[in-house]
């Protein structure tokens, strides 16, 4: 985690574990398994662990971007915050893991597209 470098933004070794209910499941079973997941790898793993999306316990915490800023390089401070004190695990960092967010959440379709063209010539905005 310490040399890791890339564009995508990242707070630990496993960034995020969300449950998804996809059949015969609801959001709440999947906060549930968020909740048992948590608390489960922060006690095996000795890991801090956030709660986002509908298994957040503050409103501050619902959505990943929040729980992400600053990333791996700021959790150190940021970690030792009240207000961002894991719900599971140490409030300390993790120097080989950094700290994950496990949470549940409906589907989320994403992609990545990579165009080839120099830098200095943008093709895109926002």
């Amino acid at each position: 985690m310490r040399k890791h470098r890339g564009e995508h933004p990242r707070m630990g070794a496993m960034d995020v574990c969300p449950f998804v209910p996809v059949a015969g499941v609801t959001m709440e079973d999947c906060v549930a398994c968020a909740h048992a997941f948590g608390r489960r790898a922060a006690e095996e793993l000795g890991i801090p662990l956030y709660l986002y999306e509908a298994a957040a316990s503050q409103p501050h915490r619902t959505a990943l971007k929040q729980i992400r800023a600053g990333e791996y390089e700021g959790l150190a401070d940021k970690i030792t915050r009240p207000e961002w004190r894991p719900d599971f695990g140490p409030a300390e960092l993790v120097p080989s893991w950094g700290a994950t967010a496990t949470g549940a959440r409906f589907f989320l379709i994403a992609y990545n597209v990579n165009i080839l063209a120099p830098r200095s010539r943008p093709i895109a905005s926002r």
